[in-house]
């Protein structure tokens, strides 16, 4: 009677959970992607829904190019969500104006940060706006930068 089992079969299991390792491990990166995405919409939905409510106040959209916490935002949204990068990586920032757009709220990555994906923000659109980086409510402004216009 054996009481162990033999390299040969040691080596068959090893091979087996390798290959469903190999099915298995792509799925959850992909939804591990998905999820992130999903973060940073909802994230930024908070944030622009608070910026609005900010305006209603302030009679001005709030401002902070540098990706510090505006002024009197903190009242408005957890600033600790604020603080640390978004889901997405690169930093939120609230601009007012940004070119021809007098607010938005978005994120803006620095220099080489390798978090910055186009094919991500384009993913992002796709699911937000019309798909078109340079035209609706999610838009691309050079430099790394991707804000949801809160006005025209």
């Amino acid at each position: 009677m054996r009481s162990a089992f033999t390299l040969i079969e040691i080596l068959i299991v090893v091979v087996i959970l390798g290959l469903l390792a190999s099915i298995v491990l792509p799925q959850f990166r992909g939804v591990t992607a998905e999820a992130r995405r999903a973060a940073f919409v909802y994230s930024a939905q908070i944030f622009v829904a608070a910026a609005k409510r900010y305006e209603l106040d302030y009679g001005e959209y709030p401002d902070a190019a540098n990706g510090d916490l505006p002024d009197g935002f903190g009242d408005y949204i957890q600033s600790a969500n604020w603080d640390r990068d978004t889901p997405i990586g690169g930093e939120w920032q609230a601009r007012s104006p940004i070119g021809s757009v007098a607010a938005a709220i978005g994120v803006r990555y620095q220099g080489n940060d390798p978090d910055h994906d186009p094919a991500l923000m384009q993913a992002i659109d796709e699911l937000v706006d019309d798909g078109d980086l340079n035209t609706g409510v999610f838009r691309a402004f050079g430099g790394g930068r991707y804000f949801f216009v809160l006005a025209e």
